[in-house]
């Protein structure tokens, strides 16, 4: 499943390495505290606007009082498993790219495109430079 969403898994040795390059970027994540700050502003946010917005809707809806808590927790749940998809996401291919181009892959860092055989030191798919060393490593 991994290697179908990153196809950066692909570059690696092996399945194994493949696992303790994820296994490292899981650990340095669950240590950051930006990471879980950004999970009680995001909660917090969503739960409030959520609270609001049915506060505001409740004489075109009826809703139970004590159904406000399980529509918020579901909007907020609900949004935040997307939320956090979309970041985990996108940061651990950023991250995987960087450890590809570590072990000498000439790839490009945001957008993935193989720069083996590129003369300019610029992506040609995206556009963004890269390390002019990254290419000559590649002819060797």
């Amino acid at each position: 499943m991994l290697l179908k969403r990153h196809p950066e898994l692909q570059g690696l040795a092996s399945p194994k390495e493949a696992k303790e390059v994820v296994r490292a970027w899981q650990k340095q994540l669950m240590k950051s505290p930006k990471f879980g700050l950004a999970l009680v502003v995001y909660s917090g946010v969503i739960g409030a606007t959520a609270m609001a917005i049915l506060v505001s809707i409740r004489r075109l809806f009826y809703f139970p009082s004590s159904m406000y808590g399980g529509v918020v927790g579901g909007i907020t749940g609900g949004t935040g498993v997307i939320a956090i998809n979309w970041f985990w996401r996108n940061r651990l291919r950023r991250y995987l790219r960087e450890q590809l181009v570590a072990r000498g892959q000439p790839i490009c860092l945001k957008c993935g495109y193989d720069l083996r055989g590129q003369i300019e030191a610029r992506c040609p798919e995206c556009g963004t430079p890269c390390d002019p060393g990254l290419l000559r490593m590649s002819e060797e």
